[in-house]
């Protein structure tokens, strides 16, 4: 997983694998390598895969996995405009953000818009 992260960062995984791991995000149940998955969407700017990111949003089992898809997609692909009413939702908070995780990203990603 550490190997898939670092490529990811580096900008060396062909689309076919950040495919693969898309295709894994949404096959599979929530685990210890769900984050570091995301986090691969998220870093190789795959765009066409908004859909899975956007599942996460509510992802009230695991409020960092709902962090990083506030983060990846409002401040890693800066699209804070389009998910304005998400950002809205989130500041004034959620039950589930019990250590406002996410209600802080969502901060950060207006004030950098």
């Amino acid at each position: 997983m550490e190997q898939l992260v670092l490529r990811a960062k580096e900008g060396t995984l062909s689309a076919a694998e950040v495919d693969a791991v898309a295709a894994r995000l949404t096959s599979e149940p929530l685990d210890e390598d769900t984050y570091s998955l995301l986090y691969v969407i998220a870093r190789t700017r795959a765009t066409r895969h908004r859909r899975i990111v956007e599942s996460f949003l509510d992802c009230s089992e695991d409020p960092m996995l709902a962090r990083l898809a506030v983060q990846t997609l409002c401040t890693f692909w800066g699209e804070a405009d389009r998910y304005r009413d998400v950002l809205d939702r989130f500041i004034a908070g959620v039950e589930w953000d019990e250590d406002g995780d996410v209600r802080d990203v969502a901060l950060s990603a207006l004030e950098a818009r």
